[in-house]
């Protein structure tokens, strides 16, 4: 069948022939400014709800209770009859019919808000940065309060999200205050590639790999533990193949949504936390300590070892009870047009091996100003140094782990040093000791976060939103093994110092477009753009083998 010819021209005529019958029927239309008030309680202890959103259903126009509860709407809007949504996290949504004629300013009666147990009302945010109810939803989302993340001791926000979403795999790699931890939304879903979720701050793709910068035995950080748990609003986490198909092919492990904390409208509010812990190994190994019935001790054969000997347990002297602390600082507050939210936190923990430590400082600043009664402007800037003292584990690379030589070496001899200060060694590895006490392996990291947003709402139904975001860290290790040392082969002495530094940008374009054609049925037209650019350069050197100067590896990201 033939296709007919359709001009240009005929299609921009008819074009501005609707356009202009849409604006002969807004001639005839006289809106009038209105100004709602009223107030928004808790139905089942009557106390105000600061924060809660008050819309006008089928508009953009909003407004959002102060500390005592109350809100004033305003909004151009002809004489009818309207539906007000009444809206707050954890709360069901409320609906209430107004009719509004002659008289300008409306005092309502207050709305009393049920608590959610389902959680069907909740408010969540998609891959498009649209918030959505979640009954509206064909996919599940999983969501964690920060008030959960704030009473967790954990001192990143995987380690807080283990036990709290169903069918979540979180295991720590390892006994470090600094080691990494493996997420697994969906299992195993690749083989070369990372199986780790997508995380995002702020509708801004943050990094979180774990590069291992020198050899500790599987020791490798998470870039998450640069993140305060305490400036965490809530996470929203999307498992399934829903990931894949709001972010594409790099969500195909899952995607982990975290939204910070921002100011609300009212006096200034400040909050400080403060906080000590204890750690300690659960259980040891058992090792060979046998004796004979008269209470010499046995060497492999079963034999009793000579006059003088004795088996020890070195993890006696390894572990060791460790203690933390954490105190965090918050001020926010805020009038109609501008909230601020400053908030700064410190951290220090032991780890459970003698000698590993972790520390780091954070410090966030958050800016929410309302332009004008269409446009909104946002931007955060945060920034955190890290440092961790390590102690490595050892492996299949490296012969100078504290555990691998205490798993594979005779535990017949006392590991700790003599009266000159010499440790002993007759096993084919290090002494753990040893390791534990002249070994020098630190890391440092600093990492700067900043995102702007701008969000427009020209027309009603009309919402343009653009984001640009910034993620940027350096990540400095360093090993130093003395000369003398009684590992074998390292005599001479070992250093290493590697460098990396990672530059990663995000720019998203989403614009939206809602119409409402009669009540409960409407149209959703959404456009969104992304693009991403990641930039890595990476230094090692090792003058302890060798190299004078270093070794430089380049390698620049793509734009997506």
């Amino acid at each position: 069948m033939p296709y007919a010819y359709v001009s240009p021209w005929r299609c921009l005529l008819l074009t501005c022939a609707l356009l202009g019958l849409l604006s002969l029927s807004a001639v005839h239309a006289q809106p009038i400014a209105y100004t709602l008030t009223g107030q928004v309680l808790d139905d089942a202890t009557g106390d105000p709800l600061p924060g809660a959103t008050v819309q006008v259903a089928g508009t953009t126009t909003g407004a959002a209770t102060d500390a005592e509860g109350t809100y004033e709407l305003t909004a151009r809007l002809e004489a009818g009859t309207y539906t007000l949504r009444y809206r707050f996290v954890g709360y069901q949504t409320a609906e209430r019919e107004v009719t509004l004629g002659e008289e300008s300013t409306v005092s309502l009666d207050p709305v009393r808000l049920r608590a959610d147990v389902l959680g069907v009302d909740e408010v969540v945010v998609t891959g498009t940065g649209v918030p959505t109810e979640r009954r509206q939803l064909g996919n599940a989302i999983s969501t964690v309060d920060g008030q959960d993340m704030e009473q967790s001791t954990a001192s990143s926000v995987d380690r807080a999200l283990q036990g709290k979403i169903a069918g979540a795999q979180v295991q720590q790699n390892s006994g470090s205050p600094s080691g990494g931890i493996s997420v697994r939304l969906r299992g195993a879903s690749t083989v070369l590639g990372s199986a780790d979720p997508l995380y995002i701050v702020d509708g801004v793709i943050i990094n979180n790999d774990s590069p291992e910068l020198i050899d500790l035995g599987g020791s490798a950080q998470n870039r998450l533990a640069d993140l305060n748990p305490n400036d965490i609003e809530r996470i929203e986490v999307v498992k399934g193949a829903a990931a894949a198909a709001l972010y594409g092919s790099r969500a195909n492990s899952g995607v982990v949504q975290i939204f910070t904390k921002q100011g609300e409208v009212g006096p200034p509010r400040v909050s400080f936390t403060t906080r000590a812990q204890t750690d300690a190994v659960r259980s040891t190994l058992p090792v060979n300590r046998a004796q004979n019935e008269r209470g010499a001790f046995l060497d492999n054969s079963g034999d009793s070892l000579p006059d003088g000997q004795r088996r020890w347990d070195w993890q006696d002297f390894i572990f060791d009870r460790a203690y933390g602390t954490e105190q965090s600082l918050s001020v926010s507050g805020g009038s109609e047009s501008t909230q601020y939210s400053i908030s700064g936190a410190h951290r220090s923990n032991q780890g459970i091996i003698e000698g590993t430590h972790f520390r780091r400082v954070n410090g966030r600043l958050r800016l929410d100003q309302t332009l004008t009664d269409w446009a909104a402007l946002s931007g955060t800037v945060s920034f955190a140094r890290s440092t961790s003292q390590e102690v490595p584990n050892g492996g299949l690379n490296a012969n100078y782990g504290a555990l691998t030589g205490f798993i594979f070496g005779p535990n017949t001899f006392d590991p700790r040093a003599n009266e000159l200060g010499e440790f002993p060694n007759q096993g084919a590895l290090a002494n753990p000791v040893e390791v534990r006490e002249r070994f020098d392996f630190a890391q440092e990291t600093d990492r700067f976060r900043g995102n702007t947003s701008l969000s427009l709402t020209p027309l009603d139904g009309l919402n343009i939103d653009y984001l640009l975001g910034i993620d940027t860290y350096t990540q400095r290790a360093t090993a130093f093994i003395p000369r003398g040392t009684s590992a074998p082969g390292l005599g001479s002495g070992f250093a290493r110092r590697a460098t990396q530094n990672q530059l990663q940008t995000n720019s998203d374009l989403n614009i939206r477009y809602r119409s409402f054609l009669r009540p409960r049925l409407d149209t959703d037209w959404r456009l969104a753009t992304v693009r991403k650019r990641r930039r890595i350069r990476s230094t090692v050197r090792k003058p302890g083998a060798g190299v004078r100067g270093g070794a430089e590896r380049h390698r620049h990201g793509r734009c997506e």
